[in-house]
Parts: C-alpha cells; sequence; structure tokens
C-alpha cells in the first residue's frame, strides 16, 4: 500500500485503468481510510496531499477529524444552551393567550428569540413557553400540550400538531 500511496502523490489514477485493476484492493482501502478520493480520477485527498507516508496520512485525518466532531460537539452545546436559556426566559415571561393559532411575544423580547421555529408549548390556550429548533432543552415544560410553530419579528403561528 505504500508504494500506491506513493504513486498517487505523484500521479493520478483513473478508475478503471489497468493501473487501478492490478491495484484494486489497495486503492480501495486507501479509499476507505480516506486517503484517497474519487473526483473524476481517484487522487490522494487534498488534507493528507503532504503526508509522506500512509501512517503519516492517518495520523493527520484522525487529528483533522477529531478537531471537526469537537467543533460539531461545542457548536451542539451551544444550540442546546440556546435552547435552555430561551425556555428558561419564556417561562419566566410567559407569552399569554393565543387569538386563534396566533400569540405575539412579550415586549422586551431578545432579538434572537423573535425569529425562528420549533416548539410550542401551550397550557390551558396559554402558550406558557416555546424554544427555536426540534430537539427539546432538558427543562422544556411538561404536561402541557407541544405544537409546532414558526414565529417572525415576535408574531407567532401555530402551524401544526
Amino acid at each position: 500500500m505504500e508504494n500506491i500511496f506513493k504513486y498517487f502523490k505523484e500521479n493520478e489514477i483513473k478508475k478503471f485503468s489497468t493501473k487501478y485493476y492490478e491495484n484494486e484492493k489497495d486503492i480501495d482501502k486507501l479509499m476507505n481510510m480516506g486517503i484517497l478520493i474519487k473526483d473524476g480520477n481517484i487522487k490522494i485527498n487534498p488534507l493528507v496531499k503532504k503526508s509522506k507516508s500512509i501512517s503519516m496520512a492517518r495520523k493527520r485525518m484522525k487529528t483533522i477529524l477529531d478537531s471537526w466532531i469537537n467543533n460539531l460537539d461545542q457548536i451542539d452545546d451551544m444550540q442546546n444552551q440556546f435552547r435552555y436559556d430561551m425556555v428558561k426566559y419564556f417561562k419566566e415571561n410567559p407569552i399569554g393567550l393565543m387569538h386563534k393559532t396566533y400569540a405575539n411575544m412579550p415586549e422586551g423580547t431578545p432579538e434572537n428569540y423573535k425569529s425562528g421555529s420549533g416548539y410550542a408549548y401551550i397550557l390551558n390556550g396559554e402558550v406558557i413557553s416555546l424554544h427555536v429548533g426540534f430537539k427539546p432543552p432538558s427543562n422544556a415544560p411538561e404536561g402541557c400540550d407541544k405544537f409546532k410553530y414558526m414565529s417572525n419579528l415576535g408574531l407567532i403561528k401555530i402551524v401544526s400538531e
């Protein structure tokens, strides 16, 4: 496989060429590892192009993927915290009664809560809380009806159950 890796550092191989068929098994392994990619022809992944060996390429790929996963985890944590804070805000500042399928957010609602879509929690015809996104936070109200909503500039419209 090391020879194939070195060959790819210098050249590309066309998918159905004789060179491809001679090394198909190793090429497939390298593609499964993410070291080689199909972009018209089969070529070395630009992320590992500067690596001198397969082991260095694998380490580089692992480092890059770990970094991406860590960033995604941080973003997910930030989104969960935003939903948690939004539910907490509306529990402390209730929205109030609905008129048919509409309601207005209370005056002074932060701008970042005024637009979006997610879930509204309704109890006895009053919107008691809501959050954007469809993943409920840990402090989401229980024992009430849950409806999908859309909001624009503070006007809430219940769109479905």
